[in-house]
């Protein structure tokens, strides 16, 4: 063994039998503990395009809905992260509804649920429909399932909404589902 060669082995054998070193009490587990894996940093303002790619039911707000696929709409990010635990206020620019979400982040993936959602105007939106009926949508939840890379959050977002005729009574559900991709201004 050459003398360079001697050392790195040396270092080697030291590395390995001081990392079994150390104090340890009875019944604590000695097995190595590995560091948490490194997860996305998604604290901030996030801003950019959804865009529309389905309408699922509904009734003939579905139908009204599915003629916009393709639609796109500004979003409005603003993310606070804990470790992995995840707060988010998520503002569409053209409507105004913004919806509280919490969630995690693993890696590089983000999964958010709606807690709550308001808006400038009311939340129960009201929608003329072609053959004349009046219905209203009453927005129950929300989810974003994205991924975080090159400061860019991808994925989609999935609204579940009750449709409801103008004396209250369920007609439908429908859901409404977005491509969404944001960067940090």
């Amino acid at each position: 063994m050459t003398r360079s060669n001697s050392a790195w082995a040396a270092l080697l054998v030291a590395g390995v039998v001081s990392s079994g070193c150390g104090a340890s009490s009875p019944g604590e587990n000695a097995a190595m503990v590995l560091p948490s894996p490194i997860i996305a940093n998604v604290s901030g303002m996030w801003r950019g395009p959804t865009t529309l790619v389905g309408v699922t039911g509904g009734e003939c707000v579905g139908a009204l809905m599915s003629a916009a696929v393709g639609a796109v709409d500004t979003r409005t990010l603003a993310m606070v992260q804990e470790g992995t635990e995840v707060s988010a206020r998520v503002t569409s620019a053209d409507t105004g509804l913004g919806c509280q979400y919490t969630g995690r982040v693993a890696l590089n993936t983000l999964a958010l649920d709606a807690s709550s959602c308001s808006s400038a105007a009311p939340v129960n939106i009201v929608v003329q429909c072609t053959n004349g009926n009046t219905r209203q949508l009453q927005l129950i939840g929300s989810t974003i399932t994205a991924t975080v890379a090159g400061g860019v959050v991808t994925g989609t977002m999935a609204d579940t909404f009750n449709v409801r005729d103008v004396e209250n009574k369920p007609v439908a559900g429908l859901v409404v589902n977005r491509t969404i991709s944001a960067t940090r201004p």
